[in-house]
């Protein structure tokens, strides 16, 4: 029942996240070590740096207790990396146009 949930969020979560153009900007390199919200910044500047028209995309964060996440990505659509950091922290995602809200449970 647990992978059955799990595979429906991921793949309806990558739908949505599709959906605009600077989530699928890939990243080359991309590795967290420490708490979920410098991995969401780095995110967050990676995208920028790596999107051709320089806007990347905005993470809205504001956790309640640190979380720390060890993740190591190649070659990755931001979409995918936001969906694999929340996932790993047990967090869930909004997108809307350039924002993505994380949203603590």
């Amino acid at each position: 029942m647990f992978k059955k949930c799990l595979l429906f969020s991921l793949l309806f979560c990558s739908t949505v996240l599709a959906q605009s153009p600077q989530l699928k900007v890939i990243i080359a390199e991309f590795k967290s070590n420490g708490t979920a919200q410098e991995a969401f910044k780095k995110l967050e500047e990676l995208s920028k740096k790596n999107d051709p028209k320089n806007l990347g995309i905005r993470i809205i964060f504001n956790p309640k207790k640190v979380k720390k996440l060890n993740l190591d990505f190649s070659n990755m659509p931001v979409a995918e990396i936001v969906r694999y950091l929340c996932l790993s922290a047990g967090y869930k995602y909004k997108v809307t146009n350039r924002t993505v809200n994380i949203i603590i449970p």
